[in-house]
């Protein structure tokens, strides 16, 4: 049971029902998601994959892969992202009733767009700043152009994220190339599932299958910044301070997990935004100490796409 190809960078040896899996992975294979890599050479190896041994096999290889050859993992999520459609460049000339933003784009025209995001956007909102807006005119929309990125110069110019509706579309996609192997392995991704001791709160996204527990992970939009520390919150949120709480009463039949998804490439540093709203900054050191897990995800913006850069440092 053996595969012979040219640039072999790694084998793990894996022992599953009582027999020995080989699973060998090339650079060529390597820009695929580990996981296909891997299924497609277990069924050239003649592998049944609704077989429970080698589905087994085959989430454990997925994992051993990753902590074998760490420079081919790097170079396989540099090739992951998620690209933007077509974007437009403008001037902000003023948002209000949060909803609205009315942008100059550079053919002279004077748009509203749509501000999804509905927060003070400290430190991403500027009046006369360079934004990016994309472009839908359906009939169903009342808008038909999103303010999706901002023009921010903290330390180095770069692009911050302005669409709040994005991050968990990007972390799913995340999810599903699994690019985050701190999860380990899991078989179903759930979104928005209920839970809480109330009930009515519901989780971003709920990973179950091969680990012991499920996981409960809750996604955080971040552009806030103090040169390159990334921070959260920038306002007063209760509903933040609740998702903490819930969370760590998760504990320890489930794990639970704070992914904060850093929408701007220049910050190499998380912390809670203390300044802004104190409580929250204590439940999260609260939570952490009772065993709740924090992903502070970096992400390049760039107008063609959004590429994940890796973990910021955790300033607790």
């Amino acid at each position: 049971m053996s595969l012979k190809r040219e640039n072999v960078h790694a084998s793990a040896r894996l022992q599953q029902g009582g027999c020995t899996l080989i699973a060998v992975v090339t650079s060529t294979l390597m820009r695929m998601p580990v996981r296909d890599s891997l299924r497609s050479w277990l069924s050239n190896e003649g592998y049944a994959l609704s077989s429970i041994s080698c589905l087994h096999a085959l989430r454990a290889a997925e994992c051993d892969v990753r902590d074998r050859c760490p420079n081919q993992f790097i170079s396989m999520t540099q090739d992951w992202h998620y690209p933007f459609p077509t974007l437009y460049a403008g001037k902000l000339l003023k948002r209000y009733k949060r909803f609205f933003a009315d942008i100059e784009l550079e053919s002279g025209e004077v748009i509203t767009a749509h501000c999804p995001n509905t927060g003070p956007m400290t430190g991403v909102c500027h009046i006369g700043g360079q934004v990016m807006v994309s472009h839908n005119p359906s009939p169903k929309r009342k808008l038909a152009y999103t303010w999706e990125l901002s023009a921010v110069d903290d330390t180095v110019a770069t692009w911050a994220g302005a669409n709040t509706a994005l991050p968990n579309r990007v972390v799913r996609s995340v999810l599903e190339h699994r690019l985050l192997p701190q999860l380990g392995p899991y078989d179903e991704i759930r979104s928005e599932v209920k839970y809480g001791t109330d009930g009515k709160s519901r989780i971003d996204f709920l990973l179950t299958g091969t680990g012991d527990r499920p996981i409960y992970i809750e996604v955080k939009n971040t552009t806030w910044a103090q040169e390159t520390l990334a921070l959260f919150p920038d306002t007063v949120t209760t509903r933040g301070q609740k998702h903490l709480r819930e969370l760590t009463q998760l504990l320890p039949e489930a794990r639970a997990v704070m992914l904060y998804f850093i929408n701007r490439g220049d910050c190499t540093a998380f912390a809670p935004g203390d300044e802004k709203d104190p409580t929250y900054g204590e439940l999260l050191r609260t939570a952490i100490a009772a065993g709740v897990e924090v992903l502070p995800c970096r992400f390049e913006v760039t107008p063609p796409a959004i590429r994940y850069l890796g973990l910021a440092d955790l300033a607790i």
